[in-house]
């Protein structure tokens, strides 16, 4: 089954945009906080060279940041084929 994971810190602006994107589109995540897990943040780093969270993936496909998995989650709403990202989110995980 495909996941999502996110990156986050305590009291980001933009890892609270995110995660509540995904939880108004009923999508489940996985938030590795590396305040509160430091030891995470050389994963992060490894996996996204990236310094600023949030860090968004999918399974091993990196999104991006809060703009773009924003992004992506407005074109699963788009998509004919689909009536909810919920639903596309699905899809994907099928696959």
């Amino acid at each position: 089954m495909g996941r999502i994971t996110i990156f986050t810190i305590d009291e980001c602006r933009f890892c609270i945009k995110t995660k509540a994107a995904l939880t108004n589109r009923d999508i489940p995540y996985t938030e590795i906080n590396i305040a509160s897990h430091p030891d995470k943040r050389s994963d992060m780093l490894a996996l996204a060279d990236q310094l600023t969270v949030p860090q968004v993936f999918f399974n091993e496909k990196y999104i991006g940041g809060a703009d773009d998995t924003i992004a992506l989650l407005e074109r699963w709403n788009e998509e004919k084929s689909y009536p909810t990202a919920l639903e596309r989110y699905q899809k994907e995980i099928e696959s």
